[in-house]
Protein backbone atom coordinates (compact mmCIF):
# COMPACT_ATOMS: atom_id res chain seq x y z
CA UNK A 1 0.00 0.00 0.00
CA UNK A 2 1.66 3.60 -1.06
CA UNK A 3 0.40 5.63 1.64
CA UNK A 4 0.99 9.91 2.20
CA UNK A 5 -0.04 10.71 -1.51
CA UNK A 6 -1.10 13.99 -2.32
CA UNK A 7 -4.68 14.43 -3.06
CA UNK A 8 -5.96 14.56 -6.98
CA UNK A 9 -1.91 14.17 -8.46
CA UNK A 10 -0.69 11.63 -11.07
CA UNK A 11 1.56 9.62 -10.13
CA UNK A 12 3.62 7.31 -12.24
CA UNK A 13 4.87 3.96 -10.75
CA UNK A 14 7.32 1.50 -11.26
CA UNK A 15 8.46 -1.87 -10.01
CA UNK A 16 11.85 -3.84 -9.86
CA UNK A 17 13.07 -6.63 -8.25
CA UNK A 18 15.91 -6.35 -5.87
CA UNK A 19 18.12 -9.20 -4.03
CA UNK A 20 21.36 -9.37 -2.21
CA UNK A 21 23.29 -8.42 -5.61
CA UNK A 22 21.07 -5.50 -6.61
CA UNK A 23 18.26 -4.28 -8.15
CA UNK A 24 16.69 -5.53 -11.13
CA UNK A 25 15.46 -4.13 -13.94
CA UNK A 26 12.21 -1.49 -13.67
CA UNK A 27 9.09 -2.09 -14.80
CA UNK A 28 7.27 -0.23 -17.43
CA UNK A 29 5.55 2.94 -15.46
CA UNK A 30 1.60 2.88 -14.77
CA UNK A 31 0.16 5.98 -14.23
CA UNK A 32 -2.60 6.30 -11.37
CA UNK A 33 -4.22 9.46 -9.88
CA UNK A 34 -5.16 9.62 -6.41
CA UNK A 35 -8.92 10.35 -5.82
CA UNK A 36 -10.42 13.75 -5.15
CA UNK A 37 -10.78 15.18 -1.46
CA UNK A 38 -12.20 18.36 -0.13
CA UNK A 39 -10.00 21.53 -0.71
CA UNK A 40 -7.46 21.97 2.03
CA UNK A 41 -7.78 25.87 2.31
CA UNK A 42 -10.35 28.64 1.72
CA UNK A 43 -10.60 30.86 -1.15
CA UNK A 44 -8.06 33.75 -1.74
CA UNK A 45 -8.49 37.37 -1.82
CA UNK A 46 -11.97 37.08 -0.43
CA UNK A 47 -12.90 41.34 0.21
CA UNK A 48 -16.01 42.76 0.38
CA UNK A 49 -17.40 46.92 -0.88
CA UNK A 50 -20.36 47.85 0.64
CA UNK A 51 -23.46 50.20 -0.04
CA UNK A 52 -26.78 49.21 0.11
CA UNK A 53 -25.85 46.19 -0.68
CA UNK A 54 -22.47 44.15 0.10
CA UNK A 55 -20.00 42.95 -3.28
CA UNK A 56 -18.02 40.35 -2.55
CA UNK A 57 -14.98 38.73 -4.86
CA UNK A 58 -12.77 35.85 -4.09
CA UNK A 59 -10.65 33.40 -6.23
CA UNK A 60 -9.99 29.89 -5.71
CA UNK A 61 -7.84 28.56 -3.28
CA UNK A 62 -3.89 27.85 -4.20
CA UNK A 63 -3.95 25.11 -7.09
CA UNK A 64 -2.10 22.81 -4.51
CA UNK A 65 -4.98 23.18 -1.72
CA UNK A 66 -7.64 22.38 -4.20
CA UNK A 67 -7.53 18.91 -4.21
CA UNK A 68 -9.88 18.34 -7.08
CA UNK A 69 -11.95 19.83 -9.26
CA UNK A 70 -13.73 22.84 -7.71
CA UNK A 71 -17.56 22.94 -8.04
CA UNK A 72 -18.76 25.97 -5.78
CA UNK A 73 -17.90 28.55 -3.26
CA UNK A 74 -20.06 28.44 -0.08
CA UNK A 75 -20.51 32.41 1.59
CA UNK A 76 -22.25 33.17 5.00
CA UNK A 77 -23.19 35.99 6.62
CA UNK A 78 -24.87 37.31 9.65
CA UNK A 79 -26.01 40.56 11.03
CA UNK A 80 -23.97 41.63 14.21
CA UNK A 81 -26.59 43.45 15.95
CA UNK A 82 -29.66 42.82 14.21
CA UNK A 83 -30.80 40.40 11.20
CA UNK A 84 -28.85 37.97 13.65
CA UNK A 85 -30.26 34.65 11.22
CA UNK A 86 -26.96 33.26 9.59
CA UNK A 87 -27.81 33.18 5.89
CA UNK A 88 -25.89 31.17 3.14
CA UNK A 89 -25.43 31.32 -0.71
CA UNK A 90 -24.24 28.88 -2.79
CA UNK A 91 -22.34 29.98 -5.94
CA UNK A 92 -21.39 27.64 -9.03
CA UNK A 93 -17.52 27.69 -9.75
CA UNK A 94 -16.25 29.04 -11.65
CA UNK A 95 -18.02 32.78 -11.02
CA UNK A 96 -15.92 34.85 -8.53
CA UNK A 97 -18.14 37.30 -7.32
CA UNK A 98 -21.41 38.02 -6.13
CA UNK A 99 -23.77 41.12 -5.25
CA UNK A 100 -25.75 40.29 -2.05
CA UNK A 101 -29.27 42.52 -2.15
CA UNK A 102 -32.15 42.84 0.33
CA UNK A 103 -29.65 43.17 3.44
CA UNK A 104 -30.66 45.64 5.96
CA UNK A 105 -29.52 49.14 6.05
CA UNK A 106 -27.10 50.69 8.50
CA UNK A 107 -26.47 47.02 9.69
CA UNK A 108 -22.95 45.22 10.16
CA UNK A 109 -22.59 42.13 8.81
CA UNK A 110 -20.05 39.19 9.01
CA UNK A 111 -19.08 37.08 6.22
CA UNK A 112 -16.96 34.13 5.35
CA UNK A 113 -16.60 31.91 2.26
CA UNK A 114 -15.42 28.34 1.50
CA UNK A 115 -14.62 26.07 -1.65
CA UNK A 116 -16.36 22.43 -2.52
CA UNK A 117 -15.24 19.59 -4.63
CA UNK A 118 -17.35 16.84 -5.06
CA UNK A 119 -16.04 15.16 -2.06
CA UNK A 120 -17.04 18.11 0.13
CA UNK A 121 -16.11 21.54 1.54
CA UNK A 122 -12.93 23.15 2.32
CA UNK A 123 -12.01 25.31 5.61
CA UNK A 124 -13.82 28.78 6.01
CA UNK A 125 -11.94 32.12 5.05
CA UNK A 126 -11.64 34.41 8.38
CA UNK A 127 -14.89 36.63 8.48
CA UNK A 128 -15.03 39.79 6.98
CA UNK A 129 -16.73 42.53 8.70
CA UNK A 130 -18.83 45.62 6.21
CA UNK A 131 -21.40 47.59 7.38
CA UNK A 132 -24.21 48.42 4.66
CA UNK A 133 -25.36 52.16 4.02
CA UNK A 134 -28.69 53.99 4.24
CA UNK A 135 -29.71 54.33 0.30
CA UNK A 136 -30.58 57.57 -1.21
CA UNK A 137 -34.75 58.41 -0.65
CA UNK A 138 -36.79 56.18 -2.37
CA UNK A 139 -39.00 58.58 -4.30
CA UNK A 140 -39.27 62.70 -4.68
CA UNK A 141 -41.57 65.27 -2.97
CA UNK A 142 -44.85 64.70 -3.84
CA UNK A 143 -48.33 67.49 -4.70
CA UNK A 144 -45.89 69.46 -6.65
CA UNK A 145 -47.22 72.58 -8.17
CA UNK A 146 -45.48 75.13 -10.21
CA UNK A 147 -47.23 78.41 -11.46
CA UNK A 148 -45.77 81.58 -12.99
CA UNK A 149 -45.72 84.61 -10.69
CA UNK A 150 -44.35 87.29 -13.12
CA UNK A 151 -41.47 87.64 -15.79
CA UNK A 152 -39.00 86.25 -13.25
CA UNK A 153 -40.26 84.26 -11.05
CA UNK A 154 -42.57 81.25 -9.84
CA UNK A 155 -44.53 80.02 -6.99
CA UNK A 156 -43.74 75.88 -6.34
CA UNK A 157 -45.27 74.00 -3.33
CA UNK A 158 -44.50 70.47 -2.04
CA UNK A 159 -44.79 67.76 0.33
CA UNK A 160 -41.85 65.59 1.55
CA UNK A 161 -42.44 62.12 0.27
CA UNK A 162 -44.31 60.06 2.86
CA UNK A 163 -41.45 58.63 5.51
CA UNK A 164 -40.96 54.89 4.66
CA UNK A 165 -39.38 56.38 1.82
CA UNK A 166 -36.39 58.42 3.82
CA UNK A 167 -33.97 56.24 4.11
CA UNK A 168 -32.76 57.85 7.22
CA UNK A 169 -32.78 61.84 8.18
CA UNK A 170 -34.25 64.39 4.70
CA UNK A 171 -31.75 67.13 4.93
CA UNK A 172 -33.07 69.10 1.77
CA UNK A 173 -35.21 69.58 -1.60
CA UNK A 174 -33.33 70.30 -4.62
CA UNK A 175 -34.93 72.05 -7.05
CA UNK A 176 -33.75 71.84 -10.42
CA UNK A 177 -34.97 74.75 -13.15
CA UNK A 178 -33.70 74.31 -16.74
CA UNK A 179 -34.05 76.54 -19.66
CA UNK A 180 -35.51 75.20 -22.77
CA UNK A 181 -33.72 76.75 -25.69
CA UNK A 182 -31.09 78.65 -23.45
CA UNK A 183 -27.81 77.41 -21.66
CA UNK A 184 -29.19 77.62 -18.14
CA UNK A 185 -29.76 75.43 -15.46
CA UNK A 186 -30.08 76.83 -11.52
CA UNK A 187 -30.62 74.21 -8.85
CA UNK A 188 -32.33 75.40 -5.56
CA UNK A 189 -31.76 73.62 -2.59
CA UNK A 190 -34.49 74.15 0.33
CA UNK A 191 -32.52 73.12 3.72
CA UNK A 192 -35.00 70.79 5.82
CA UNK A 193 -34.67 70.84 9.84
CA UNK A 194 -37.56 68.81 10.49
CA UNK A 195 -39.59 65.58 8.76
CA UNK A 196 -42.69 68.26 8.24
CA UNK A 197 -45.43 66.53 5.82
CA UNK A 198 -47.02 70.13 5.81
CA UNK A 199 -47.29 71.60 2.51
CA UNK A 200 -44.27 73.90 1.60
CA UNK A 201 -44.06 76.96 -0.42
CA UNK A 202 -41.19 78.07 -2.32
CA UNK A 203 -40.42 80.89 -4.42
CA UNK A 204 -38.25 80.25 -7.85
CA UNK A 205 -36.48 83.59 -8.98
CA UNK A 206 -34.62 84.90 -10.21
CA UNK A 207 -35.20 83.34 -13.85
CA UNK A 208 -34.94 84.84 -17.15
CA UNK A 209 -37.85 87.09 -18.87
CA UNK A 210 -40.86 85.13 -21.37
CA UNK A 211 -38.39 81.80 -21.29
CA UNK A 212 -39.39 77.65 -21.04
CA UNK A 213 -38.25 76.16 -17.97
CA UNK A 214 -38.50 72.38 -16.91
CA UNK A 215 -38.97 72.16 -13.38
CA UNK A 216 -38.19 68.62 -11.36
CA UNK A 217 -37.51 68.05 -7.89
CA UNK A 218 -35.69 65.90 -5.83
CA UNK A 219 -35.11 65.27 -2.00
CA UNK A 220 -32.05 64.52 -0.21
CA UNK A 221 -30.65 62.31 2.65
CA UNK A 222 -27.00 61.66 3.68
CA UNK A 223 -26.70 59.25 0.64
CA UNK A 224 -27.71 61.07 -1.77
CA UNK A 225 -30.53 62.19 -3.85
CA UNK A 226 -33.73 60.63 -4.59
CA UNK A 227 -34.92 60.36 -8.76
CA UNK A 228 -36.41 63.41 -9.73
CA UNK A 229 -39.95 64.22 -10.52
CA UNK A 230 -41.49 64.06 -13.69
CA UNK A 231 -40.45 67.42 -15.26
CA UNK A 232 -43.10 70.62 -14.69
CA UNK A 233 -42.99 72.77 -18.44
CA UNK A 234 -43.96 76.85 -18.22
CA UNK A 235 -42.85 79.91 -19.07
CA UNK A 236 -42.22 83.24 -17.54
CA UNK A 237 -43.97 86.19 -18.48
CA UNK A 238 -42.81 88.76 -20.61
CA UNK A 239 -41.11 92.01 -19.93
CA UNK A 240 -41.02 95.29 -21.15
CA UNK A 241 -37.80 95.92 -23.54
CA UNK A 242 -35.31 96.47 -21.54
CA UNK A 243 -33.22 99.30 -24.10
CA UNK A 244 -35.28 102.17 -26.18
CA UNK A 245 -35.35 101.84 -29.99
CA UNK A 246 -32.72 102.13 -32.45
CA UNK A 247 -32.14 104.46 -35.49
Amino acid sequence: ILTNLEEYNNYTITVEAVNSIGDGPESDGVIQITDQAAPSAPPQNFTAVSGPAISLTYMPPPPIDQNGVLTSFFIEYFGVDRDTAMRSITVPFPRLSLNITGLNEDTTYMLRIRASTVIGFGPFSDFITRTTQIPPPNSPPINITVTVINATAFNSTWRVPDEDEHNGLLLSVEIRLEGIGIDTRITIRVPITTNDTSLQNTILSPLQEYVNYSVSFSVRNGAGLSPYSDPIFLRTEPAAPSDTPQN
